[in-house]
């Protein structure tokens, strides 16, 4: 293992000096840890004194500490105020995040591979709460122009999906291989993609597949680990597989604990372990992956040793409330349905109304029952109560 000790006695040995350049190399030494104990603490206090000389370092790296809550209660509007202050500083990763927190989902490119979709799903910050549409593209052309590696991965997968800029392949193209040739493992998965699927004008190709994502896994980044799993799965090496899903969880991958969980579910990975399965979803979920929390629901809803439907209730209220589509059309099935709850059917349509809007494929037609149903159930109260007339209940 490399000794950051060196460096770090020197950076802090020249910061003492007024060396300003070196106040963020202390704060990042205490940040990762490197060549001395990790604290966020110190890592903050030694940004913060950059921040007030406006070093667009420092600002970038208080600006991030402050979005993700390292060390610190989460606090998005200084968050952007920081990152906004790096920015006219003159920091392209600034200019990226503050791109990044507007598109969010779009620094992947998966050529239509619907699964690959609803892993890289991301719920960031409303959009309102962030640039327009136009200064954000503005930030993102910015930062790529200057040559930052995400900015240039997430403007090419603009350019391959049209949606924000007009589509352009050759150009998308172009910026991924860029980026990929930076070292940037999400181009590189991009290009696994395209090659996977034979889009933006390119051929199918498993040999150039095969070579991206291995290359992308080679970063150890955590989603280039998972895909690399996938594409394992699809090839037969169940085991290779569960090992590259072992290593993403290493790098921080909290996805590969549900793909594990769903894998042994389906007993792809031997024995069904219900309470192995249920381990994974919760180490997910406190890692933050709404996608979890909505599997835990439904570990919990299904006839198993572990089920319980107060805690499945419970489970995709809070995915629901997250945003997770999945678990939004389930909690109006659930109060439909008198899963961990009474049955409720306005709640029920009025869920269903919220799932529609988001585009869920089975909201229309369920609602359709839903309120046929609510029509009848209405009836028989009128008839119940005394108030029922045949003639107005059936015309």
């Amino acid at each position: 293992m490399e000794d950051h000790s060196n460096s770090f006695e020197n950076a802090i040995a020249l910061s003492t000096r007024g060396d300003i350049a070196y106040f963020v190399k202390v704060g990042r030494h205490y940040l990762n840890g490197d060549g001395v104990d990790k604290s966020y603490t110190k890592a903050h206090d030694w940004f913060s004194k950059g921040a007030e000389m406006n070093d667009p370092s420092c600002l970038y790296e208080l600006g991030i500490m402050n979005l993700k809550g390292l060390g610190i209660e989460k606090n998005f509007l200084r968050a952007k105020k920081l990152l906004l202050h790096a920015a006219d500083n003159g920091s392209d990763d600034a200019n990226y995040v503050l791109a990044a927190l507007y598109f969010g989902n779009k620094s992947i490119y998966t050529g239509g591979d619907s699964g690959a979709q609803n892993f890289t799903r991301k719920f960031w910050f409303n959009p309102e709460n962030l640039d327009n549409q136009s200064a954000a593209l503005l930030r993102l052309k910015s930062a790529a122009e200057a040559g930052q590696p995400k900015a240039l991965a997430m403007l090419g997968v603009l350019y391959a999906e049209g949606q924000e800029v007009e589509s352009d392949f050759e150009r998308a193209m172009a910026l991924l291989h860029k980026a990929a040739n930076k070292g940037n493992a999400h181009a590189m998965i991009s290009l696994y993609f395209v090659y996977k699927t034979g889009s933006l004008g390119q051929e199918s190709d498993s040999s150039l597949a095969r070579h991206w994502i291995q290359e992308a896994a080679k970063t150890k980044d955590s989603m280039a680990l998972h895909f690399l799993a996938g594409y394992l799965w699809e090839e037969g090496s169940l085991s290779e597989a569960k090992e590259a899903l072992e290593e993403s969880i290493e790098h921080g991958g909290h996805a590969a604990y549900v793909e594990l969980a769903i894998r042994y579910l389906q007993g792809s990975l031997g024995e069904v372990d219900y309470q192995l399965i249920e381990n994974y979803l919760i180490k997910a979920s406190e890692m933050g992956d709404v996608r979890a929390k909505t599997y835990l629901s439904e570990l919990y809803r299904m006839e198993t040793p572990l089920a319980d439907h107060d805690l499945a209730m419970r489970w995709c209220q809070e995915a629901a409330e997250e945003g997770d589509p999945e678990a939004i059309i389930k909690l109006g099935i659930y109060y439909w349905k008198g899963i961990g709850c009474e049955v409720n059917l306005d709640k029920a349509i009025e869920i269903h109304k919220v799932a529609l809007e988001r585009g869920h494929p089975k909201a229309a037609r369920n609602l359709e029952v839903l309120e046929k149903i609510s029509r009848e159930v209405n009836k028989l109260r009128f008839m119940k109560d005394g108030r029922f007339n045949l003639k107005e209940a059936f015309h």
